[in-house]
């Protein structure tokens, strides 16, 4: 499996709220860049073979800090989330296998939050190409991300994080979403992301860990 970080976003409403620099080199006081704890993140789960990270050119800082750490990186056009992550899975195709796919600006994620994701994968064993990670409502609004785009699994509505684990030799080329299996993950780990600049005041008080508890 590789490890896939999600890192070419321009952070536009973390700068709208006067936040300056980019927002995947971020880090909480004494903390590492958010986008260099989730590669290490992904490393340290010992759950896969290889880290790399989709970059733009609207993320040189972090495609420099990157690429210093050793990771190797996709380039993409700063399109979007989806659009990048389309065009890198599609990179990836020829390669087979599977790929973990998380945001980079998800600062509390740890080790065991990914060994959990893939746990919970292989357990769904979907036929679909993609799982896509979902979270309960109430844990998104609680780590003060009200969903922008909800989904109803398992009986409650839940809101789409970003994390997915994906088979890019099976994705369907073309335009349109691929088929995806919902899976929801109880975990505030992966509730949380740096969009806004009170985004970024939670994670430098320690507000938003003291809620990952």
């Amino acid at each position: 499996m590789i490890g896939l970080v999600m890192a070419g976003g321009a952070g536009a409403r973390m700068r709208a709220g006067g936040v300056r620099g980019e927002k995947l080199l971020l880090a909480p006081p004494g903390g590492q860049p958010s986008v260099l704890a989730v590669a290490g993140a992904l490393r340290d789960s010992g759950c896969v073979g290889e880290v790399l990270a989709a970059t733009s050119p609207l993320s040189p800082g972090a495609a420099r800090a990157l690429e210093a750490a050793g990771v190797g990186l996709v380039r993409t056009a700063g399109s979007g989330y989806s659009a990048d992550m389309a065009e890198a899975v599609r990179r990836l195709a020829p390669r087979g296998g599977e790929a973990l796919v998380v945001p980079g600006d998800m600062p509390l994620l740890d080790a065991g939050a990914v060994r959990r994701a893939v746990r919970e994968h292989r357990r769904a064993a979907a036929p679909e190409p993609v799982t896509a990670f979902v979270v309960p409502e109430r844990l998104a609004r609680a780590a003060g991300r009200p969903p922008r785009f909800a989904a109803f699994c398992g009986g409650m509505r839940c809101a789409y994080t970003g994390v997915s684990a994906v088979r890019p030799g099976r994705v369907p080329r073309g335009p349109g979403p691929a088929p995806e299996r919902l899976v929801v993950l109880d975990d505030p780990r992966i509730a949380f992301s740096l969009n806004t600049a009170r985004d970024y005041e939670e994670l430098a008080s320690g507000a938003a860990a003291a809620r990952a508890g």
